[in-house]
């Protein structure tokens, strides 16, 4: 009896059983996004990486340090010091920082409140600046402020007393001018970030703009 009925006849009794396929739905070709994660800077100013570290002084109050880095030179651009860190912290010292060293095209960072707020955001958007977030819980994906804040923290956080915001303002701005002009780097050829700045000083840029937020 099959054999008799017409095609559309059988795709009807077909359908009215419930058995009809559902025609493809033609899919949308996604756009194509660059994975910027695993940037690597090919240039000084490619990209910039940044991070926030905790400390505390000797009375116990706590404190923060915003360190920027440039990954293709390693030099340390910039280092915050301060009882707290907001947005437009993060802002102000982008712009003091880019004042002496050039606009990066790409910032670094984790997903810290502080690097993803929308006035931050929206603020790199007006620079022209791309944003690169690492997934969370992955430090590896930020490895060259990872480093650095390694260092910074065994040579100067945890081996340092400090009294004062000023006073670790001080030390931490003779430690980063070390870090920039003297320290040796594996990655540089064992050279230090910035030698430039000590062998013509009166062409050189800021060694290490460090900043403190408070005055006692």
């Amino acid at each position: 009896m099959l054999a008799q009925l017409s095609f559309k006849r059988a795709w009807r009794l077909w359908k009215q059983r419930g058995f009809a396929v559902q025609p493809a739905r033609m899919r949308r070709p996604r756009a194509l996004r660059r994975d910027t994660r695993s940037l690597q800077a090919a240039h000084r100013n490619h990209v910039w990486t940044y991070d926030i570290l905790y400390d505390r002084l000797a009375d116990g109050r706590f404190f923060k340090t915003l360190s920027i880095l440039d990954e293709f030179t390693r030099e340390c651009l910039a280092i915050h010091v301060a009882p707290s860190i907001r947005a437009s912290d993060v802002i102000r010292v982008l712009q003091r920082t880019m004042q002496h060293h050039g606009r990066p095209q790409f910032l670094r960072s984790d997903n810290g409140s502080e690097f993803t707020a929308t006035a931050v955001q929206q603020w790199l958007q007006t620079q022209q600046i791309g944003p690169i977030f690492i997934p969370p819980r992955r430090p590896q994906y930020n490895g060259y402020i990872e480093s650095f804040n390694g260092k910074f923290r065994d040579e100067v956080l945890n081996r340092e007393i400090f009294y004062s915001l000023q006073e670790a303002q001080v030390i931490i701005e003779q430690w980063c001018r070390a870090y920039n002009t003297i320290r040796p780097h594996s990655a540089l050829g064992y050279r230090p970030p910035a030698p430039e700045a000590i062998l013509t000083p009166s062409l050189a840029q800021p060694l290490c703009t460090v900043e403190t937020a408070i005055t006692t």
